[in-house]
């Protein structure tokens, strides 16, 4: 298996401070370089923050972890690219 496609809920228990105790201890226990998302994951998320009052004290919260599930693009790689990092393996979200 290459590896997990989590969806929205599973980010959402993850990063939530009273999010599942068993969704926290899988992520705990999963090699981070297995996990990958989609585009409608980040599209929920746009939406979801979208939606949000501007005051709301998540927006802070949401908005930083909508970023890192954004993944690297090849060409911000490349640019950043050292013969190092390009041995350490696949595209990492930031």
């Amino acid at each position: 298996m290459i590896g997990w496609l989590v969806d929205t809920n599973v980010i959402a228990s993850l990063i939530a401070p009273n999010g599942a105790p068993s969704v926290k201890g899988w992520g705990r226990a999963v090699d981070e370089r297995r996990l990958f998302n989609s585009i409608l994951t980040l599209a929920e998320y746009d939406k979801g923050i979208a939606n949000l009052a501007g005051d709301d004290p998540n927006v802070p919260r949401y908005i930083a972890a909508e970023m890192r599930l954004r993944p690297v693009s090849p060409l911000e790689y490349c640019r950043s690219a050292t013969p190092s990092s390009v041995a350490g393996g696949p595209f990492r979200a930031v």
